[in-house]
């Protein structure tokens, strides 16, 4: 009988030929982490990363000025070509969604980042932050104050694996539905 080598077999050999590699010491930790230089640098970045720590499971910055124009615009585009395809549709799709966009508040977010730090007792630290340098308003503003330590976590079931608490302004909230649906 004549055999032949898939590919998932070359694929298997090469996995365990690379398992089998030798290692390399591990490098002494930088003292430093390495910036790109100023003029190349997110124009938001110092004001979110001071928000974050850096070094734990997880670190995201995304700068995203500019981005819900965008997004937008390419809703607008598709609402468009529906409009096109379902003539009845027209009248509810034909709307200026950046300025709905404007109104939710969501063109106020320059920049967003996130962090995640495992903490000895098998929690995480988290903390995410978006950067609003002008305020907010809209459903931004309805999220409530001042950010601060976490009061109510005696009310989450011992078994979660997620909790969030949070404040809501509904005169905020009110106030951005009558600003759109107006």
């Amino acid at each position: 009988m004549k055999r032949s080598l898939t590919v998932a077999g070359l694929l298997a050999i090469l996995l365990i030929a690379a398992g089998c590699a030798k290692r390399s010491e591990p490098q002494s930790e930088p003292k430093t982490v390495t910036l790109v230089p100023p003029s190349e640098r997110s124009r938001h970045f110092e004001a979110v990363n001071r928000h974050l720590e850096l070094g734990g499971t997880l670190y995201l910055y995304a700068d995203v000025d500019g981005d819900a124009s965008k997004l937008a615009s390419t809703v607008q585009s598709l609402a468009e070509g529906i409009a096109s395809a379902q003539p009845m549709a027209a009248p509810y799709l034909k709307q200026d969604y950046n300025r709905i966009f404007a109104d939710l508040g969501l063109s106020d977010i320059k920049a967003v980042g996130l962090s995640s730090v495992p903490s000895a007792t098998g929690d995480f630290r988290n903390n995410v932050f978006f950067y609003a340098p002008e305020g907010r308003h809209g459903l931004l503003a309805a999220l409530g104050g001042q950010p601060g330590p976490v009061r109510f976590a005696k009310m989450a079931p011992l078994d979660a694996d997620w909790f969030a608490e949070g404040e809501l302004e509904l005169p905020e909230v009110y106030k951005t539905v009558r600003t759109i649906v107006g």
